[in-house]
C-alpha cells in the first residue's frame, strides 16, 4: 500500500507539473503568436505607406485614409540618421529627439524591420507598441497605444483553469492504473505524428519552392520564341533558309516549355516519393552554346556581350537539362539586368577530384558595378532584392539566384559569390559529374 500510495502521489505531482508546463508553454506560444500577428498587421501598414511614398503621394493623405479605420494609429517617418521627418501625433517634428537609438529603429536598420512591444513615449506620456520597416534611406514606423485591451489581446485568452484542474485530477486517478500503457501508446503516437508532420511540411516546402522556380523559368523560352516570331514578322522577305532556322529555334523552345511543364506535373506527384526529377547525360558544351544563342535571340537590344571560355574538351554531366540551363541563363540574365557592365563571361575552371566524386568548376562573372558587401550573403535568398524599385521595373521576381542555388545543390555542388577586385560579380560553383 505504501508503495502504491507513493507511486500515486508521484503520478499526481508529475501530471500537475506536466499541466503547468503545458499551460506555460501555450501561454508563451500564444503570446508570441499574437505579438507577431500585431507586428505583421502594422508592417502591412508600413508597406502600404512605402508604396505611397514610391508613387510620390503624400504621407498625410495616407494617414488620413488609414486613421478612419484606426483612429489611434500613429505614423512616423525617420531618416537613417535618426531625424524625424514626420509624425502624425506631432505638429512640429523639430521638437522631437533623435530616434536612431530607438530599439525598433535600430533593429529595422540592421535587419529590415523590427518592433518594440511596450515603450513609453516621453512627449505623449503614453505607452505604444511600435513596428518599424526600413525603406532604402528611410524608416517607416507605425504604432498603436498599449492599452488594457491590447495587453489583454497580447496576453491571450488563457486556459480554463478549473477545467484543467478537474481534468488533471481525473487523469491523475486513472493514470495510476493505466500509466504504463498510455505512456507507451502516447509516445508512439507522438513520434508518428511528428515524423508525419515533418515529412509533410518538408515535401510541401520543396514542392512549392521548386514549382515556383520552374514556373519562373517558363519566361525564358517564351521570350526566345517571341524574339524569333517578331523577327519573322518584321522581315517578311527573309530568305527561306533563315526563316526555317528561326522556326526551328522556336520549335526547340516549345520543346523546352513542354519539358518544363512536365517537370511541374512531376512535382505535383512527388508526395508519394515514387517520381523524381529526370536525370540524363547532358553535353554541357552544347548546352552552353545554346544558352548563349537563346540569350541573344531573346535580348536582341541588350548591349551585354556573353563570352564562353570553356575550351574544347568534352564536358558531360549526369543531370537535368532544365535545371542546368536555368543555372547559366539566370546568371547571365542577372548580369545583363543589374550589373551595368558590358561583358559576361562563362568560364570552365577545370575539375575537382575527391575520393568518391568528380566536380566541374565554373565561374560566371561580369565587369559591372558589383554589389555592396552587406548584400552578398543574401543574394541567394528567395525574393531578396537589393534595389526593389529597379527590380520591379526590370521584371525581376527575386527568384532567379535562388533557382541557381537550388539547381546547383540538386546537382551535388556548391556555389558562392564575390565582388571582383576589378569590378563586377563573380559566381563560382561546382557541378558533380
Amino acid at each position: 500500500m505504501t508503495l502504491r500510495r507513493n507511486i500515486f502521489l508521484l503520478l499526481i505531482v508529475s501530471v500537475w507539473l506536466l499541466v503547468a508546463g503545458f499551460v506555460a508553454h501555450q501561454y508563451r506560444r500564444e503570446r508570441a503568436h499574437n505579438i507577431e500577428r500585431l507586428n505583421l498587421s502594422l508592417q502591412l501598414i508600413n508597406h502600404s505607406l512605402g508604396d505611397y511614398l514610391v508613387r510620390g503621394q503624400s504621407y498625410e493623405a495616407f494617414y488620413a485614409a488609414t486613421a478612419r479605420q484606426n483612429p489611434d494609429l500613429r505614423l512616423t517617418i525617420v531618416a537613417e540618421d535618426g531625424t524625424v521627418r514626420y509624425d502624425s501625433a506631432e505638429e512640429d517634428v523639430s521638437l522631437m529627439s533623435n530616434h536612431r537609438q530607438r530599439p525598433e529603429i535600430l533593429q529595422a536598420l540592421r535587419e529590415g524591420q523590427g518592433y518594440t512591444i511596450r515603450r513609453l513615449s516621453e512627449r505623449l506620456e503614453r505607452e505604444y507598441f511600435y513596428a518599424a520597416l526600413r525603406l532604402d534611406t528611410l524608416v517607416v514606423r507605425s504604432a498603436v497605444p498599449y492599452s488594457l485591451s491590447l495587453a489583454t489581446t497580447l496576453e491571450g485568452g488563457g486556459v480554463p483553469l478549473l477545467f484543467l484542474a478537474l481534468l488533471t485530477l481525473v487523469l491523475s486517478v486513472v493514470a495510476v492504473w493505466t500509466l504504463r500503457k498510455v505512456r507507451m501508446v502516447n509516445h508512439h503516437l507522438m513520434e508518428q505524428q511528428q515524423r508525419a508532420h515533418y515529412e509533410e511540411a518538408e515535401k510541401n516546402r520543396i514542392k512549392k519552392q521548386l514549382t515556383n522556380n520552374i514556373n519562373h523559368e517558363l519566361k525564358t523560352p517564351v521570350s526566345a520564341i517571341r524574339g524569333c516570331l517578331e523577327t519573322l514578322i518584321e522581315n517578311p522577305d527573309m530568305e527561306s533558309e533563315m526563316q526555317r532556322s528561326f522556326l526551328e529555334k522556336s520549335c526547340r523552345q516549345v520543346e523546352r516549355l513542354e519539358s518544363l511543364l512536365r517537370d511541374v506535373a512531376t512535382l505535383t506527384r512527388m508526395d508519394d516519393g515514387s517520381v523524381v526529377i529526370e536525370r540524363q547525360t547532358i553535353d554541357l558544351q552544347q548546352l552552353l552554346q545554346s544558352v548563349v544563342a537563346d540569350f541573344r535571340a531573346a535580348h536582341r537590344d541588350c548591349p551585354m556581350r556573353v563570352n564562353l571560355e570553356t575550351g574544347s574538351e568534352p564536358l558531360s554531366i549526369d543531370g537535368n537539362e532544365t535545371l542546368l540551363r536555368s543555372i547559366f541563363m539566370n546568371l547571365v540574365e542577372n548580369a545583363a539586368a543589374y550589373s551595368g557592365g558590358r561583358d559576361c563571361t562563362i568560364r570552365f575552371e577545370g575539375c575537382n577530384h575527391d575520393e568518391e566524386e568528380d566536380y566541374y568548376r565554373f565561374t560566371v562573372e561580369d565587369n559591372g558595378i558589383g554589389v555592396e558587401e552587406e548584400h552578398l550573403s543574401h543574394l541567394f535568398e528567395r525574393f531578396y532584392r537589393i534595389d526593389k524599385g529597379r527590380s520591379r521595373k526590370m521584371g525581376g521576381t527575386g527568384l532567379g539566384l535562388s533557382i541557381v542555388k537550388n539547381a546547383v545543390v540538386w546537382h551535388g555542388g556548391e556555389i558562392e559569390v564575390h565582388n571582383r577586385p576589378q569590378g563586377g560579380l563573380q559566381f563560382r560553383f561546382t557541378l558533380r559529374h
